[in-house]
């Protein structure tokens, strides 16, 4: 009975184990663009709102900050806004509080912009 139990365990270690190893593969091989779109996706179900990523995404996992950094970003504004875009950038780095999102708080320690242009305007 204790063998089959330990060998069961050897079978989902080394299950959860290639699975872990083929993710990494994944986003070894193909990098992190692929979160672009899913991205854009929750920003628009979230807020109403275009967000579009045109260069790519590097993310630097850590503990318990994860760094972020793309190129070329646009965020839309509101349809009533007198401009299209509240931000355009040619760059965004931010760093995420990984452990904050635990407790469902979204916590940026670091939101640097570069080459920024930002339309604010209230109705």
């Amino acid at each position: 009975m204790v063998s089959l139990v330990v060998r069961t365990l050897k079978w989902v270690g080394g299950l959860v184990f290639l699975l872990i190893l083929m993710c990494t593969a994944f986003i070894a091989l193909s990098g992190w663009n692929w979160l672009r779109e899913p991205v854009a996706h929750l920003v628009m179900e979230k807020t109403g709102r275009e967000l579009v990523i045109g260069g790519d995404v590097q993310i630097d996992l850590g503990w318990p900050l994860v760094h972020i950094r793309t190129t070329d970003v646009r965020f839309g504004n509101p349809p009533w806004a007198s401009q299209k875009d509240m931000l355009t950038a040619a760059g965004v780095e931010l760093s995420l509080d990984v452990a904050e999102l635990f407790d469902h708080r979204l916590v940026l320690d670091v939101l640097a912009l570069r080459q920024a242009n930002l339309f604010l305007e209230s109705n």
